[in-house]
């Protein structure tokens, strides 16, 4: 959810999804992962409480439980995920369809370094 890209091309990147696989891209350009508890999450939503028509962005989501807890607990609410990992999408894409999320959820490929 937070991110910044100093001009040294190092990405620090804290993201609090909960349970979500997240990159942190070190300033080598080497790629590494790890996961955010998801009592952390549910403080995160509780704290935002998001308005029908609100847009949730989630920055290095993972395999998407952010973006689809947000999307589960309020009503037109939509929300986007990115990340750079195409495995973690795809599970991001599935659990939206076996949720019957999809129409409210979006999942993006991208390098946030890129961006």
């Amino acid at each position: 959810l937070v991110g910044a890209m100093p001009t040294s091309r190092r990405l620090i990147h804290h993201n609090w999804a909960g349970g979500s696989i997240s990159p942190f891209f070190a300033a080598d350009g080497s790629h590494h992962e790890f996961a955010t508890p998801t009592a952390t999450v549910d403080a995160i939503l509780r704290a935002i409480h998001p308005c029908p028509g609100d847009l949730i962005v989630d920055l290095g989501c993972g395999d998407g439980r952010f973006v689809l807890r947000a999307a589960e607990a309020w009503d037109g609410v939509r929300a986007l995920g990115v990340d750079i990992d195409a495995g973690l999408l795809e599970r991001a894409r599935s659990g939206a369809h076996m949720r019957g999320l999809s129409s409210r959820t979006t999942f993006e490929q991208r390098d946030l370094r890129e961006v």
